[in-house]
């Protein structure tokens, strides 16, 4: 299971996202998916820790987010969305 999402959008450049789980990283990592709403992508990220880094920022996007262990199976509670303002509100 994953919980507690957190996500440090304040440099404007990135986003740095942090979470928690019921179980160790695995030994081949996790695999973060996530996409842009309105964009025609989806990005993996292969993650050793609990933390990811994405780049670049999409403005007034919403992100989706997805969290699985190297053998494609999704963790439970990893499925979020994320809404990223732009920097005037």
């Amino acid at each position: 299971t994953a919980m507690n999402f957190a996500v440090d959008a304040s440099s404007g450049k990135k986003l740095v996202l942090v979470w928690e789980t019921s179980v160790p990283v695995p030994a081949d990592g996790w695999v973060l998916r996530y996409s842009v709403e309105g964009l025609n992508n989806e990005t993996t990220i292969e993650c050793k820790e609990n933390t990811a880094v994405i780049t670049p920022v999409h403005k007034n996007a919403t992100y989706h987010f997805s969290l699985e262990d190297a053998n494609g199976n999704m963790l439970l509670g990893s499925k979020f969305d994320l809404t990223i303002a732009s920097p005037n509100g």
